[in-house]
């Protein structure tokens, strides 16, 4: 298998550096949907709408994601416009999920430097928790060199204080099964797992998750 996939990654580099194997293989529907099968291993979407649906996919269960446009083989002035073009489209989605309400996010510094952020949204239900008003923690994210440095035991912290004052009666987040470290950070404050559950990390890659809830202590 390992092996399989070791030509197919080949294949696909070949063909996007060769601009005839490239129409060649536009033209042939077989070869096309079956090279297609594979880059989507690789791949976040054959468009923006559906690379932001995966890069959200990918950042909600802990793996910290980053839109790129694949131009390798730009040799025009126009093929250079609908390129930038692209990159625009994905900033004013950016700009958009920024501007989005629901989204709550919080900026850590260190030393006056921004060292990482997080996501949160209030009042998202979960069918896996009986309760309702409980906040999910989308995503924690920390710079390398920020790492080790305990900002992102802060950083929940305060997003677990912050969704507290705004009358919340928990938290809940998704985190993948082979992230041993996460889920042993996340127990520490009082997160447990209340069920398993899969999620299309592509369109055809399965990626096995928790969900896991902490119930907040009313006074």
């Amino acid at each position: 298998m390992n092996n399989l996939k070791t030509k197919v990654s080949e294949a696909l580099k070949n063909a996007a550096l060769n601009e005839s194997a490239k129409h060649y293989l536009l033209q042939n529907s077989v070869l096309f949907n079956l090279l297609l099968k594979g880059a989507k291993r690789y791949i976040g979407g054959e468009n923006l709408e559906d690379t932001i649906l995966t890069v959200k996919k990918s950042n909600a269960n802990n793996f910290p994601t980053s839109i790129e446009f694949m131009g390798e083989s730009v040799s025009s002035v126009n093929e250079a416009n609908e390129v930038t073009q692209e990159f625009l489209k994905i900033i004013d989605a950016i700009k958009k999920e920024l501007a989005n309400p629901e989204n709550i996010y919080h900026i850590i510094k260190q030393d006056d430097k921004v060292a990482g952020f997080s996501k949160m949204e209030l009042n998202m239900k979960n069918p896996a928790i009986d309760l309702s008003n409980v906040s999910k923690m989308d995503q924690i994210y920390l710079l390398d060199s920020f790492q080790g440095l305990k900002l992102g035991a802060k950083l929940l912290s305060y997003n677990i204080n912050y969704s507290k004052s705004c009358g919340q009666n928990g938290m809940w987040l998704v985190v993948w099964v082979g992230n041993t470290t996460a889920i042993t950070f996340y127990e520490k404050f009082g997160f447990h797992v209340v069920t398993r559950d899969e999620f299309h990390l592509t369109g055809t890659h399965l990626s096995p998750c928790y969900i896991m809830f902490l119930k907040y202590e009313i006074n």
